[in-house]
C-alpha cells in the first residue's frame, strides 16, 4: 500500500468512488482515514457528496493533482472571514 498524499486523484477499492484527496485523519491506535471530494458536479451545479474511508482501501490513480499551496497571487482565507477571532470561554474545568 503506497501513503496517499492531500491532493492525491484516488479511487475507493470498495466503492469505486473517485475524487482528490483532501483531509487525513490519523487516529490513537493507528488507523489513517482519508476524505475524498469529488471532482464532478450534480446537474444543478451543486457538489457532490464526499466520503471519508481507510487508507489501506484507497488507489492512488495520480499524484500531486491539487498542490497544498495556493496558486501565486490568490487571495485565500483559512480562517472564515474574522480577523480578530473571539474570546475563548473559560468552562471551568
Amino acid at each position: 500500500m503506497s501513503r496517499v498524499n492531500l491532493g492525491d486523484r484516488v479511487r475507493d477499492k470498495i466503492s469505486g468512488y473517485e475524487g482528490i484527496a483532501t483531509s487525513r485523519t490519523e487516529w490513537l491506535y493507528g488507523c489513517v482515514r482519508i476524505g475524498i471530494n469529488s471532482e464532478g458536479q450534480k446537474q444543478d451545479g451543486g457538489l457532490l457528496d464526499s466520503i471519508v474511508v481507510d487508507e489501506p482501501q484507497l488507489e492512488v490513480l495520480a499524484s500531486g493533482v491539487l498542490t497544498p499551496e495556493p496558486p501565486e497571487g490568490a487571495q485565500v482565507s483559512r480562517h472564515g472571514d474574522r480577523d480578530d477571532p473571539p474570546p475563548r470561554v473559560d468552562v471551568g474545568r
